[in-house]
């Protein structure tokens, strides 16, 4: 237990600045158990290193989960792939049916695209036909993704990279990405695989 609480982790996913000088922001933290009062005790805000004292923490309910998987399927993972598959397969057995899942696979380009609602069935179809195979476009990959998603503010959005982080493409920057999760209410999360894991 105290493994996991030693270890959450707070994402801010948006920010709404549209009734200035109050700002709204909604954050993730990866401690479901922790209490308004709790978080609101041990968080310290700072603006242009100006600490704010006077706020307050609203928890928010969502009605269900978005949550993408979206895999690297490159010639660098070869060593990786099994782990991958392994990876995803426990993920599916944890989920629940408030939660759509979509699968997406890819090297220098897509190559799998299954959609979010798509059945735990299919997807396991997809994990077992996942392999290593040409470049790596992870930029593109996650940015065409999250362009062809729905806004839903009902929903907490999550997409999921599994990748080693070595991207062979230029064109689209990490700020492009940043641009577009904001836009559609999405936070990414990357998970490191293989042993040549490039951080960037």
């Amino acid at each position: 237990d105290y493994t996991v609480k030693a270890s959450a982790a707070i994402t801010i996913s948006t920010i709404d600045k549209s009734k200035f000088n109050r700002i709204t922001a909604t954050i993730q933290i990866s401690d479901e158990f922790m209490t308004e009062k709790e978080l609101e005790n041990i968080l310290n805000i700072y603006d242009c290193s100006i600490e704010i004292t006077e706020f307050t923490v609203k928890k928010v309910e969502y009605e269900r989960a978005n949550i993408i998987l979206c895999c690297d399927n490159s010639g660098s993972m070869s060593g990786a792939v099994g782990s991958l598959k392994n990876a995803v397969n426990k993920f599916l057995e944890t989920t629940t049916v408030e939660e759509n899942i979509g699968f997406y696979t890819f090297d220098n380009s897509m190559i799998q695209k299954l959609p979010l609602g798509s059945s735990s069935e299919s997807i396991k179809n997809a994990v077992s036909n996942m392999g290593a195979y040409g470049g790596t476009n992870i930029n593109g990959t996650v940015y065409d993704i999250l362009n062809s998603v729905q806004p839903d503010l009902q929903a907490n959005n999550i997409l999921i990279l599994m990748t080693d982080g070595q991207d062979g493409y230029n064109g689209i920057s990490a700020e492009d990405i940043s641009s577009v999760a904001f836009a559609k209410g999405y936070v990414v999360y990357v998970m490191g695989m293989g042993s040549g894991v490039e951080v960037s």
